[in-house]
Order: C-alpha cells, then sequence, then structure tokens
C-alpha cells in the first residue's frame, strides 16, 4: 500500500425534485441551530428518519422544532469551521 490516500464519495440516490423544498427547510432549520450540511447531508438525515418509520421518506412535521429533535439523533457536532 503506498503512502498516498485517496478519498471516496458514498453512492446514493439523487437528490429527487420533490425533496429539494424539504432538504433546503432542513438545511434553513440546521443553520438557524448553528450547523452547516449539505443538501446532501439533510437528504441522508431525513432518509434515515423515514426508514425508521418503514417509509422511504415522510412528509415533514409542521413544526420546525419537531423536525430539527427528529434528525439531531443522526449527526454530532464537528469542530466550529468559523469563529466571530
Amino acid at each position: 500500500m503506498g503512502s498516498s490516500l485517496r478519498t471516496i464519495t458514498i453512492k446514493q440516490d439523487p437528490l429527487e425534485d420533490y425533496m429539494v423544498d424539504d432538504c433546503q427547510l432542513i438545511q434553513s432549520i440546521l443553520i438557524d441551530k448553528g450547523f452547516y450540511a449539505t443538501l446532501e447531508q439533510c437528504q441522508i438525515l431525513w432518509k434515515m428518519h423515514s426508514e425508521c418509520y418503514g417509509a422511504s421518506w415522510l412528509a415533514l412535521y409542521e413544526d420546525k422544532e419537531s423536525v430539527y429533535d427528529a434528525i439531531r439523533v443522526y449527526f454530532h457536532e464537528d469542530k466550529a469551521l468559523f469563529q466571530g
């Protein structure tokens, strides 16, 4: 094995049109809480939550705090990228 490392990309389902608005809302909720996630990461978070209920994609809860509570268990905090 050589001394150089290569990055990997995880294969995942493409972000479907019906998911974009949901993922943008999830992203906004996370930003309001002080976290940044890509739309693809938001998709993964909501899919993991949905799959717990045997669904491929649940409709988002109307209450933003409930959405946050639902996805919070699926990620951990990394160190801050920016400090101001």
